[in-house]
């Protein structure tokens, strides 16, 4: 395994996998808020407005302290403004550059995999603007069986009530119901957004590779952020340059995984 992933490590650093990264987490950026406005509208048409803000909390609290205290912010005041209606030309144009990070993500992982991707444009674009959709799909329902855990549990037992009450319980349970989407969702991106078809269980260990150290890099990545002093650095900027870094760490360990995937189908390849 460690010399697969040696040389995941390299095939990262010869397909110029981290300059891809790059564009990825740039894009990521990019495409984050109109995301946020379009999931914004889908909660609207609930009726869940005002619920909306705890919803995006409770998936938001799997990223480092700094990040989530970056994003929050600022994801509030994007979806608290006047949220184009999804029918409107505005609201097709948002949805639209909300795309822009998974498309910048089928072309690394394309590169990765070592894929050519002959699917037409209006093809790959209209791929793109459905998993916009499954993504605020599952941030919807996750968020909002969250969010209402504990009105669920007073009506199952006093016991389940007072457990779920717990403010710690309810940390827990919201850390592990995101990282339990993040995962899905990236076992979906495999599956799906590359051009070639590759099973579950051929894919399962890059994704286990990128979670394993992006849980152990989050974990650290506070300690990173102040150790390097990005506010002396960037000034005003730092926490777009924070947030900014953050992708790209992400960026880097999606496209390893994808690495690794290929390294080891062309091993069992070779070996039958």
């Amino acid at each position: 395994m460690l010399r697969s992933l040696m040389k995941a490590i390299y095939g990262l650093l010869d397909d110029s996998g981290l300059s891809l990264a790059s564009a990825v987490a740039f894009s990521f950026l990019l495409s984050i808020f109109p995301f946020f406005v379009f999931l914004g509208s889908l909660i609207g048409y609930f009726g869940w407005a005002d619920q909306l803000r705890d919803i995006i909390v409770q998936m938001l609290v799997v990223l480092p302290e700094d990040v989530e205290n970056i994003m929050i912010p600022e994801v509030t005041t994007v979806i608290r403004g006047n949220r184009v209606d999804l029918l409107t030309i505005s609201g097709l144009v948002a949805l639209f550059f909300a795309t822009s990070g998974i498309e910048a993500l089928r072309g690394a992982l394309n590169r990765a995999y070592r894929d050519v991707d002959r699917r037409g444009i209006i093809h790959r674009r209209i791929q793109s603007l459905f998993f916009v959709i499954e993504c605020a799909a599952i941030m919807l329902l996750v968020g909002s069986a969250l969010l209402f855990a504990p009105q669920i549990a007073k009506l199952l037992s006093p016991f389940t009530a007072n457990f779920i009450g717990s403010e710690t319980v309810l940390e827990y349970l919201s850390y592990g119901a995101a990282l339990l989407a993040m995962i899905i969702q990236l076992f979906i991106f495999h599956l799906w957004l590359p051009a070639g078809y590759r099973p579950l269980s051929k894919i399962a260990p890059g994704v286990t590779i990128s979670i394993l150290l992006w849980l152990l890099g989050a974990s650290v990545f506070s300690l990173y952020v102040n150790f390097s002093d990005f506010s002396e650095l960037y000034g005003r900027l730092a926490s777009v340059v924070i947030a900014l870094t953050f992708f790209y760490f992400t960026a880097v360990l999606i496209i390893l995984g994808a690495q690794f995937n290929r390294v080891r189908i062309m091993k069992h390849e070779k070996s039958n």
